[in-house]
């Protein structure tokens, strides 16, 4: 979508995009009863930080102070819509896929939604690296700028383990059968521009993945795979696909996107 910012065409090509892209929803599952529970206590993040977390589908993301609300809101939408059209074509899908398959229909739908990222630096983990839980896996692949983001993680990731709303939403879309494909996120801002260090992980068992954020590799065996880039997103095509990403949403922005407290 390079000529976007330019050409009133190429816009209204991504509008219809944005508009006729299947997207995958829960609409079978009881989460309203879910929300009903309590969420459990505030996370502190690190003193005199305001830090914010979010799940959005299957994406933790962690948001640096700078990074406003609209900022943050958009980074929301536009990770939401790629997890539920990956979710629609691949996980929740009745065809048979490979998490690379879908990683890459990920990340270029992210490419044509206003971020820039690249689609080169997935690859299978060596199976000596593939050990224990995997919130301790992902910790230890986190890329990120700003050291204090990992602790911060960890208590996230601790926190959607614990919700049972959040848990659940990570897990319906992360996860077919004996597959897995997610993301991760850490959000900061550098000269008005949104970054995000992305991290994206995919893994195919030999048995059905169940209760995803409890898996333990030492036990249950999987071939692994990640990859990492730093992503940017372009305000100018933001701006002009904002109110289509919300509208195309719709109900899926309020159900699907988990604000994870956090104390001041």
């Amino acid at each position: 979508m390079s000529n976007v910012e330019s050409s009133e065409e190429a816009v209204l090509e991504l509008i219809a995009l944005i508009r006729d892209t299947p997207l995958a929803s829960l609409d079978d599952v009881d989460l309203d009863a879910l929300r009903a529970a309590l969420p459990g206590p505030p996370l502190k993040a690190t003193e005199g930080d305001n830090k914010k977390a979010t799940l959005a589908g299957a994406s933790p993301l962690l948001f640096a102070e700078d990074v406003s609300e609209q900022q943050k809101t958009d980074v929301e939408i536009t990770v939401l819509f790629a997890q539920l059209a990956t979710a629609a074509k691949f996980i929740k899908s009745e065809n048979q896929w490979g998490s690379y398959d879908a990683y890459r229909f990920y990340v270029r739908t992210l490419n044509s939604i206003g971020w820039r990222l690249s689609l080169d630096s997935y690859e299978q983990l060596d199976n000596s690296r593939v050990t224990g839980s995997l919130d301790n896996l992902l910790l230890s692949l986190l890329q990120t700028s700003d050291p204090s983001f990992k602790t911060l993680f960890s208590k996230v990731i601790d926190h959607i383990k614990e919700s049972a709303l959040a848990g659940k939403i990570f897990g319906l879309l992360a996860t077919s059968g004996s597959r897995a494909m997610f993301q991760t996120g850490t959000v900061a801002i550098n000269s008005d521009r949104v970054l995000m260090d992305f991290g994206a992980y995919g893994f195919e068992a030999k048995e059905h993945i169940d209760r995803i954020l409890f898996w333990n590799f030492t036990r249950q065996s999987a071939k692994f795979y990640q990859g990492y880039t730093q992503a940017s997103l372009i305000p100018s095509i933001m701006d002009r696909i904002r109110k289509p990403l919300i509208d195309k949403l719709g109900y899926r922005i309020e159900k699907y996107i988990y604000q994870v407290p956090l104390l001041d």
